[in-house]
């Protein structure tokens, strides 16, 4: 099952790599380790009490049909939620490497924490909507909602859930790697964008019009809120070393 799961989603899988080799390389293979374990268990317990319970996301159904073969848990692909681990990064390391290391300031910690989250939350509003759209392409019909969203039929409670499972996650990595000063790579970044591109292609690919027009519209005013973050972040620098 977990061959059959590899071959079936070597995209997933190939940007977990990139994670881990990125991660490893800052943070060292303990830190690691531990973002995505436990990157993998909130994203699961999330999951998993949506599809029960309807929180935090919503209630959406998983087409098992679909998904014989490939690795589960409890009812939950195993690839969708280790795809949490690496989307909370790319959200993470965006961040840090516009604002600069986190440090051990509980303010800085909380507001990376929440600027974080923001953007994993703006890559899943880029990422739904394709993949709801899963019949038309190889990641296949694989669940659906029962009421339909606003939002290319996306909820918005999907979002909001999005936004506290991202919050979880980065927080409790930061609370980790408190005091480290080790700078973000480039590497973080590119990981971002090549999962918002990824999507968008597809869309594209699709003919999705309003579709990939949304996509370049978030794509276009998350550039110009890292624009403001970056010159915001430039002036705090300039003040700090004047004081």
């Amino acid at each position: 099952m977990l061959l059959y799961t590899l071959v079936k989603r070597p995209y997933v899988f190939c940007f977990l790599l990139v994670f881990l080799f990125l991660s490893i390389r800052r943070r060292g293979t303990l830190k690691t380790l531990i973002f995505l374990i436990t990157g993998y268990l909130i994203a699961w317990i999330s999951e998993w009490c949506s599809i029960n319970y309807g929180f935090p996301y919503g209630t959406y159904h998983y087409v098992y049909e679909n998904l014989q073969g490939e690795l589960l848990n409890h009812g939950v692909p195993v690839w969708d939620s280790l795809s949490y681990v690496f989307l909370c990064f790319a959200g993470l390391e965006l961040v840090e490497f516009v604002r600069g290391p986190t440090g051990r300031n509980v303010g800085s910690i909380l507001q990376n924490t929440l600027l974080s989250a923001l953007f994993v939350t703006l890559l899943d509003v880029v990422i739904d909507p394709i993949a709801h759209l899963g019949r038309y392409w190889f990641l296949g019909e694989i669940y659906f909602y029962p009421h339909p969203g606003i939002y290319f039929d996306v909820p918005f409670s999907n979002f909001a859930g999005w936004f506290l499972v991202a919050f979880l996650i980065n927080g409790i990595c930061l609370f980790w790697d408190r005091g480290s000063q080790n700078p973000p790579s480039l590497g973080g970044v590119l990981l971002y964008f090549a999962i918002l591109v990824f999507n968008t292609s597809i869309a594209l690919f699709l003919k999705q019009w309003a579709l990939v027009l949304a996509d370049l519209f978030w794509i276009g005013l998350l550039i110009f809120f890292l624009v403001l973050l970056s010159r915001n972040n430039k002036k705090r620098l300039k003040s700090s070393m004047i004081l």
